[in-house]
């Protein structure tokens, strides 16, 4: 019953989030900036509230000290998986380069491409709504850059400025 109910607010928290915009656009002279706003930070932190409340439960409802021990462990857990993420994601772009950050351990999609050295664009569409993109570069090299919260905010942005470059862009739907 406690593995049903802990489910089931874990569910209702995330339906709860998905009801909010979590990414923030600023321009600060001619560079675009996304990443995670406050809310989205907020939001993050309040995920704790679910195993927080489920040793709450755990402690004083089922006389389960073991249960709401395990609980209240979970919640650095969430912190370090979660966290990295809301603060260190951001994409930025200007009319010559665009710069994609990513949290640890997904440093590997760190990217810097200057915008001259673009010749065509793969556009990721995922069934979820997540936009990802692969970028074909003029020495070969084909720069991935996963889909995410935060490429996702940025890709109008991305079309206009690729467009104004007059690079092909391939829109591909990826179904799961």
């Amino acid at each position: 019953m406690v593995r049903l109910i802990f489910l089931a607010a874990l569910l209702a928290y995330i339906w709860f989030q998905s009801l909010f915009v979590q990414t923030a656009h600023m321009v600060v002279g001619e560079r675009h900036i996304f990443g995670y706003n406050r809310i989205g930070l907020v939001l993050g932190l309040g995920f704790n509230i679910v195993p927080i409340a489920m040793a709450w439960f755990l402690w004083r409802v089922k006389k389960d000290r073991t249960g709401a021990a395990i609980f209240l462990l979970a919640i650095p857990l969430f912190a370090v998986a979660v966290l990295p993420q809301l603060l260190m994601e951001r994409v930025e772009l200007t009319s010559t380069k665009l710069i994609h950050r990513r949290e640890p351990p997904h440093t590997r999609y760190n990217a810097d491409i200057t915008m001259d050295e673009i010749t065509s664009a793969v556009e990721l569409v995922y069934q979820n709504g997540l936009k990802g993109y692969t970028f074909k570069l003029k020495d070969g090299r084909e720069v991935k850059l996963p889909a995410n919260t935060v490429l996702t905010a940025a890709r109008d942005t991305i079309a206009a400025e690729l467009a104004r470059r007059s690079i092909p862009v391939i829109t591909r739907p990826i179904t799961r």
